[in-house]
């Protein structure tokens, strides 16, 4: 059994979810409920603006401008305040099934030169 797969090619990443978590997932590359196109941040509002959405989701880390993202976060609660919840992600917890499923990966190899690459 699993949950995701997720597929690394010259052409982009593509992420494959199994059937029986269809509308149980969130996160930037959809909720996998079936309808093209969902923009939907943590806090249950639609975005029509990309940058908007994406900086909803996000987090500080390594490589980030963190004086960036906190103007991006600022206007992004602006909005989240107003805007008519579909509903409300619980952040941060997993899925239980998630936690106790076995994963497999599985990876292209190829030697570039000096490097092997995955």
């Amino acid at each position: 059994s699993w949950v995701v797969a997720v597929k690394v090619t010259d052409e982009g990443i593509s992420a494959e979810v199994h059937l029986t978590y269809k509308g149980s997932l969130c996160g930037t590359c959809s909720n996998f409920h079936g309808e093209h196109a969902t923009a939907t941040g943590p806090k249950g509002c639609s975005y029509s603006d990309y940058d908007m959405y994406m900086a909803s989701w996000a987090l500080p880390g390594d490589g980030c401008d963190d004086a960036a993202l906190t103007e991006k976060k600022t206007k992004v609660a602006g909005y989240q305040a107003t805007c008519n919840k579909q509903f409300v992600y619980p952040t941060g917890t997993v899925l239980t099934s998630m936690k106790e499923s076995c994963y497999e990966y599985t990876y292209d190899v190829r030697t570039e030169g000096d490097y092997v690459c995955t």
